[in-house]
């Protein structure tokens, strides 16, 4: 349980993150709650360490996860506009 939670949390906060940045859907007109390529994968050792329960939103493992995966999102926006904006100055077009 605390593994669906966990992508629950993921999935909650990088759409959060993208819409309090005001980004844009690429397809329609509206707000971007994602990618077509995003991908979560949570992997667990099973038999040793700590055991989680639960890791939604209001227990500390997912508000950890919650304000990690937010800084994530916010880095790759940056490297985004970075990258875009070294292409713009470079003259490189986008393809259609």
């Amino acid at each position: 349980p605390a593994m669906v939670g966990a992508v629950q949390v993921i999935t909650e906060s990088k759409t959060a993150t993208l819409m309090d940045r005001m980004v844009p859907s690429a397809k329609v007109d509206s707000l971007a709650t994602g990618t077509g390529t995003d991908a979560v994968v949570v992997a667990s050792r099973l038999h040793d360490g700590l055991r989680v329960p639960y890791s939604g939103t209001h227990t500390q493992m997912g508000a950890m996860i919650g304000r990690v995966v937010e800084r994530c999102v916010q880095d790759g926006l940056a490297r985004a506009a970075e990258w875009k904006m070294r292409n713009r100055k470079a003259g490189v077009k986008k393809k259609t």
